[in-house]
């Protein structure tokens, strides 16, 4: 089989492309991904999924953009055309891609566009709509949270119709994090005596950095033996920088910036804990934090919230605190670095790209073929 992933941007909606991609071939299928032209694009391609076919558009506006796709759909005639996020960018379908007849398109939803909070009326009005078109467009929808998955099930009753669903939330890339921890001897020193919380993600306040900078200034009045790694770059870094420097916080919290892939793995060994904050909101239920699964493999305790794909993950044995509540999660936090056996069980392997490779074939198989 012949699959073509389409992609917009250099980062989020790559990362099922890149994760599946190695799995795909490996069970013998050609694996094409049309995808930007950037410099970072390249460094992942070749890290992540060297073997798969790269074709790539160059930055142009909307309708440009969309003609270059549906020209490299044309040129690479896939069986089956994999939409990784059903943004303007990526407008193309069954009914306006030139493929053959018996081609399969299915569509992957994140997230719920419609419920993000800060987004224009309209555009709310416009992704709801866009969110109902994909039933009629596309032959099969995977949906990254068990949220969008309910969502899309009640859609589908509403108006009586069937259509083959799969669950699937992000995983982790063997070949990234399991790779050689070259950093590993140096970070040890380095941080040696210290109980390692680590955070990855965007420096945005509506991903709940803030709070995890105030949780640990209360951790901080109770207890010295640890540090905080925090690992990412965003539009509220300089928040970042003087919340913590105004709070006397240096010594506890070191901000990393950009770590780049092939370090992860020796930052993530040297973690005692991981922290994920999610919000109670209808967009935090309904997106995948794809953090949490790359958590999973190195068995340590992952402090988040009992809310969505965290609850789903960790079903009633998480390390939960309140949502926006920061004395909880100073407490959660510290009970967090001292465990020495985790309260969940969950076997690593079933959340590799590896495993999700497995399922999403074995979903095409029994409804497409």
């Amino acid at each position: 089989m012949r699959i073509c992933f389409i992609s917009t941007g250099d980062f989020a909606t790559i990362k099922r492309a890149t994760g599946m991609a190695n799995p795909l071939i490996e069970a013998g299928h050609e694996v094409a991904i049309i995808a930007l032209d950037s410099e970072k694009n390249r460094k992942r391609f070749a890290l992540e999924c060297p073997e798969a076919q790269i074709l790539y558009f160059s930055s142009r506006n909307v309708i440009q953009e969309i003609a270059q796709k549906k020209h490299l759909v044309k040129l690479y005639q896939p069986d089956l055309v994999y939409i990784c996020a059903f943004v303007s960018r990526n407008f193309i379908h069954r009914k306006n891609a030139k493929t053959g007849k018996r081609t399969i398109f299915v569509i992957e939803h994140s997230e719920l566009p419609s419920a993000i909070k800060n987004n224009i009326w309209y555009k709310k009005i416009i992704d709801y709509f866009l969110e109902w078109s994909t039933i009629f467009l596309f032959d099969g929808q995977l949906l990254a949270s068990k949220y969008l998955e309910n969502l899309f099930k009640n859609k589908l009753k509403k108006i009586r119709r069937k259509q083959p669903l799969l669950y699937s939330p992000y995983a982790y890339h063997k070949e990234v994090l399991l790779s050689e921890p070259f950093l590993l001897d140096k970070l040890q020193k380095q941080y040696e005596n210290k109980k390692v919380i680590l955070y990855m993600g965007t420096l945005g306040i509506k991903y709940g950095f803030l709070d995890i900078l105030k949780g640990v200034q209360i951790l901080n009045e109770q207890r010295k033996d640890f540090v905080v790694l925090i690992m990412g770059i965003g539009k509220h870094k300089e928040i970042a920088e003087k919340y913590v420097t105004e709070n006397n916080l240096t010594t506890f919290v070191k901000l990393l910036g950009y770590v780049s892939e092939e370090e992860l793995s020796s930052y993530f060994r040297i973690a005692d804990a991981f922290v994920s904050p999610i919000h109670n909101t209808v967009q935090d239920k309904a997106r995948c934090p794809s953090k949490l699964f790359m958590y999973i493999p190195f068995q340590k305790p992952v402090v988040t919230c009992k809310v969505g794909e965290g609850e789903s993950l960790f079903g009633d044995n998480g390390y939960y605190y309140e949502p926006h509540n920061v004395e909880h999660l100073s407490k959660v936090l510290s009970e967090a670095i001292d465990t020495k056996t985790l309260k969940y069980d969950i076997d690593p392997e079933k959340h590799s790209w590896n495993y999700r490779t497995k399922e999403f074939l074995n979903w095409i198989e029994t409804n497409f073929k």
